[in-house]
């Protein structure tokens, strides 16, 4: 009896969901209609840019939250944690050039296929 309760609560729970999304709570194109004509294209585009960046930098950041439980968890030295960081960062500046030549040569939407 469990089981199913669970089964059908998950079930109705996507689609009470789903409902809601249908009704524009905050769908897509309710804040296209609510943004319309209000605010610039080129202010999104910046509100996206800033968030992708804070998000990236976030990630960037993580491992150096997590040289101490590293440690703690795999018994590896702070030493060897900062070198895979710091080569990993050496690397992607390494890659870099070739990446923007290579969207040059054969545009982002190859360069994402091929990845």
């Amino acid at each position: 009896m469990t089981i199913v309760m669970h089964f059908l609560d998950y079930h109705m729970t996507i689609v009470m969901l789903a409902a809601r999304m249908e009704e524009g709570i905050m769908g897509p194109r309710r804040i296209a209609g609510l943004l319309a004509g209000r605010v610039h294209y080129a202010w999104v585009v910046v509100g996206l840019m800033f968030t992708v960046i804070l998000a990236t930098v976030g990630v960037r950041a993580a491992p150096g939250v997590l040289i101490v439980p590293l440690e703690q968890a795999f018994g590896w030295d702070k030493a060897t944690i900062s070198g895979a960081i710091s080569l990993n960062i050496l690397l992607g500046g390494l890659v870099g050039p070739f990446g923007a030549a290579l969207i040059q040569r054969i545009g982002m939407r190859g360069t994402v296929l091929r990845a």
